[in-house]
């Protein structure tokens, strides 16, 4: 009982480490990125990437109606491996207009 009590506390520690996790400007000076390709296929932008943001990759453009679902349901950010087209914001996992409201 007193492992699992300490694999639980251990987890724990581990776990808010990472939930505290915050990007400070000086925070991409340390991140090795991949060289971005010269052209992203059809359908695909460079976008910045990554959990600060610091490196460019390739994403899958969603259009209307597209899925763009968390990869992270604790972090609740959309994917980084889709983004929405401009105009469009990822709102309850679909991309959609956003609604103005005057």
């Amino acid at each position: 009982m007193k492992f699992v009590a300490c694999k639980i506390i251990i987890f724990s520690l581990v776990f808010c480490e990472v939930c505290s996790l915050k990007c400070s400007p000086s925070a991409c000076a340390a991140v090795l990125c991949e060289a971005p390709p010269a052209k992203c296929p059809h359908g695909y932008i460079l976008k910045p990437s990554g959990y600060c943001l610091c490196c460019n990759s390739c994403k899958k453009i969603l259009y209307e109606g597209g899925n763009c679902t968390s990869e992270s349901p604790i972090g609740g950010v959309i994917s980084d491996k889709v983004v929405c087209d401009d105009k469009l914001i990822c709102l309850n996992n679909v991309c959609r207009k956003p609604s103005h409201s005057h």
